[in-house]
This record gives structure tokens, C-alpha cells and sequence, in this order.
């Protein structure tokens, strides 16, 4: 199996783990240096946009296209059982669509993660990135909170004017609605 498997079968489980991981903290630095030295206004404006892309995670339905595509092999050639990636947060349908034998009645049991802990507001607030954008399902999965106490949140955040909403992710690929993007004040 080559390593192109591997690694999109790594990446999804970590970006549905923590998406903020993936960022790549090397290009940000490259970018802060490069920004320091310039003193040309419109190099300085690119930079800047470089930087602002730069904070924001690969797409998760780009990942998981790769997921999809990779992981039925890669799993049976290490024998790794459906069941494992269901623990570890990977949907079932998902798993079905990558070629899984998943159970579609309801009430089947299947090892799933237990139930979320509480997590209060500051919780939440503490992993709210303070530069860069993010948006709800990133601030979820980073904080351990439900996709309802984050918005809840948020929106208590824009409503306090501590966070700007930006609108939708142009970088969006995939089925779906775009995710809107935040970022602090």
C-alpha cells in the first residue's frame, strides 16, 4: 500500500480530531519573517492575505474525498476493522461510502465515542484562535463542545462585538453549504 494511503487516511483522522493541527505552522512563520522585512505596501498587502489563507485548515470534504477513496484498502491490508474508525469518529456513512459493511438498521449496536463531557463557555473561548479565521466546526472539534454550545457562543461573541463574521470560506469544496468564517476583533 503506498504511502499516499496512509496519509489520507492520517490526515482525515486528524482533521476530524483537531483541523487546527493541519495548519502549517512553518508557512505562517515563513510569512510573519517575510512580512517583517517588507517595507513595500502592496507586498506587505499580499503577505498579509498569505498569512490570513495560511490559518485556515485543508477542507475537511477534500479530506475526506481522499479518506474515502484510500481507506477500505489500506485498512484491509492491516486488518483494521470498521468498528476502529467508527471510535474514532469517522461517520458511518462515510465508512460505507469508502466500501465499508456498515449496519443501516436502527438500533444496531455499534462502538461509538462516549457521550461529550460538559464544556462551559470559557473552556470554548480558550481555544478560540486569536488571529486567523476558524469557524464553528473547527471551534467544536478543537474545544470538545457540541456544534449548539459553540454557536451559541459565537453568536453571543458577534453580539458582544469580540468576533467579526466574514461570511462564507471561499475556498469551500465539496457538497454542502460553505461554513462561515470568524475571526476576534
Amino acid at each position: 500500500m503506498t504511502s499516499t494511503a496512509q496519509t489520507a487516511v492520517s490526515t482525515y483522522l486528524t482533521a476530524l480530531r483537531d483541523p487546527n493541527a493541519l495548519v502549517n505552522r512553518q508557512a505562517i512563520a515563513d510569512f510573519n519573517a517575510k512580512l517583517e522585512e517588507s517595507a513595500d505596501p502592496l507586498e506587505r498587502l499580499a503577505l498579509r492575505q498569505e498569512l490570513l489563507n495560511a490559518h485556515v485548515p485543508p477542507s475537511l470534504p477534500v479530506l475526506e474525498a481522499e479518506f474515502i477513496t484510500h481507506a477500505r484498502a489500506w485498512a484491509d491490508e492491516r486488518g483494521i476493522s470498521p468498528r476502529v474508525f467508527l471510535v474514532e469518529g469517522v461517520s458511518p456513512t462515510v465508512l460505507r461510502r469508502a466500501g465499508f459493511s456498515m449496519p443501516k438498521t436502527r438500533g444496531a449496536r455499534v462502538d461509538r465515542k462516549p457521550a461529550a463531557k460538559r464544556v462551559t463557555t470559557e473552556q470554548v473561548l480558550a481555544v478560540m484562535p486569536a488571529i486567523g479565521t476558524f469557524t464553528i466546526q473547527q471551534l467544536a472539534a478543537r474545544s470538545g463542545a457540541t456544534l449548539a454550545t459553540v454557536r451559541k457562543i459565537v453568536q453571543q461573541q458577534v453580539d458582544a462585538g469580540k468576533l467579526q463574521q466574514l461570511g462564507t470560506d471561499p475556498t469551500h469544496q465539496g457538497v454542502g453549504r460553505a461554513p462561515v468564517l470568524y475571526q476576534a476583533m
